[in-house]
């Protein structure tokens, strides 16, 4: 489980900006998203959204970077540490959200996700 002041200093590190939950760690992204989403409503989120696919489109991926690009914050939720670089693609998560993030917090292998290399 998430230690709740780790997920209160996220939401505080995020300073309203729009947070979003990128639920793809386990091989059932519905398996810890919406528990994510509810911890960050519990820890003063406004309105966090979740992001999930199990094979992200091309525009899945441009969401994404768009959300990542305005601003938001990013939540990664544990599970496999290789399931996110696979299902996005490890160059394209290198190109278009990495360098762009101001706000970012995960647990377990989704705080590996942000490490270079992973």
């Amino acid at each position: 489980t998430t230690d709740p002041e780790m997920a209160r200093a996220f939401v505080r590190a995020a300073a309203g900006r729009p947070i979003v939950v990128v639920a793809l760690s386990r091989e059932d992204p519905l398996a810890s998203g919406p528990k994510s989403v509810d911890l960050m409503r519990e820890s003063g989120a406004v309105r966090p959204v979740l992001f999930f696919a199990v094979r992200p489109t091309e525009g899945d991926r441009r969401l994404l970077a768009a959300k990542v690009r305005a601003g938001g914050a990013i939540w990664v939720p544990g599970g496999d540490q290789r399931l996110l670089p696979e299902r996005l693609g490890r160059d394209w998560w290198r190109r278009e959200v990495l360098p762009h993030l101001r706000v970012y917090g995960g647990t377990s292998a989704g705080t590996m996700a942000a490490c270079d290399p992973m």
